[in-house]
């Protein structure tokens, strides 16, 4: 099952989201409708928001940043663990493109997606139903409908279960 996917934007009249690596206006009372809208939610940004987001690792957020460049955003992780010695940085998740980003947010297990993305065919939870589910879940919603069915019949060897072969049908249909 999904979770729903909230898209939000700021943007001037003009349709400009940033000028110089910040917003182009303040407003108050949308930033603070914002944080509230994004605590305690998976937000998917890009690697200059992350960057200048204060608020970006508060209140519960869990970061997916987009980003071709990951050493920066190390490098800004380390800063902020400098910077603030007394609070726990949590951990960020890295995607290389919004595909890859909004099946991370989507599945909530980051470990295991992240695991899948890296080499699919080796994935430690091969042999358990559920897992399999999951993986051929993320699959698909990459649009990586082949790779969820060779997966398919590599665990189970060309003798999946019902329920196993009617996805695997419903997968080959598109």
């Amino acid at each position: 099952m999904t979770k729903p996917l909230t898209l939000i934007v700021a943007c001037a009249e003009n349709r400009v989201i940033g000028r110089a690596g910040k917003l182009p206006f303040r407003i108050p009372e949308d930033q603070q409708w914002f944080h509230e809208k994004t605590a305690h939610q998976t937000v998917v940004l890009g690697r200059i928001c992350f960057e200048t987001w204060p608020q970006v690792l508060a209140e519960g957020r869990q970061s997916v940043v987009i980003t071709s460049q990951p050493e920066r955003v190390k490098q800004h992780l380390a800063h902020l663990q400098r910077t603030q010695p007394g609070e726990a940085v949590k951990p960020v998740h890295l995607a290389t493109n919004v595909t890859t980003a909004l099946a991370l947010a989507q599945t909530g297990d980051f470990d295991g997606a992240e695991a899948l993305f890296e080499r699919p065919e080796s994935a430690a939870i091969h042999g358990l139903r559920r897992g399999v589910l999951a993986q051929v879940q993320v699959l698909s919603q990459l649009d990586r409908g082949p790779d969820a069915i060779a997966l398919i019949d590599f665990v189970y060897r060309g003798a999946p279960d019902a329920g196993m072969a009617d996805l695997r049908e419903r997968l080959a249909q598109g």
